[in-house]
């Protein structure tokens, strides 16, 4: 999945690169934010809103995938993903990602009247 997204153009890093293996969730994300780098994972605990609020974030893309995913399950999503950045920016959103759709999050703008 890594070499997908660098092949397509993509800068990516991992949470071990990042030396960040082990840290709280909060200061993954907000080390992400600090870089302006959008965080692709496969935990499910970045996908609640109430939690994480997308608009605070650069953005999180969570991979909901079968418990034991196969390869092809991770290609597959990769492949929504990719797609669906060539269309829209994933800044300030959240979008869970699953083999065969992508859901999108974000808040939504109070009306000014």
């Amino acid at each position: 999945m890594l070499g997908l997204l660098s092949q397509a153009g993509h800068d990516v890093v991992t949470v071990s690169q990042e030396e960040l293996s082990g840290a709280a969730d909060e200061l993954v994300l907000r080390q992400s934010s600090k870089e302006q780098r959008r965080r692709v994972t496969l935990d499910l605990g970045f996908g609640n809103i109430l939690d994480y609020k997308p608009s605070d974030y650069s953005g999180i893309a969570v991979f909901r995938l079968p418990r034991n995913p196969s390869h092809d399950d991770l290609i597959s999503s990769a492949n929504i993903l990719l797609k669906a950045m060539e269309k829209t920016s994933i800044t300030g959103k959240l979008w869970i990602v699953q083999k065969n759709s992508l859901r999108e999050y974000q808040e939504e703008t109070p009306d000014p009247f």
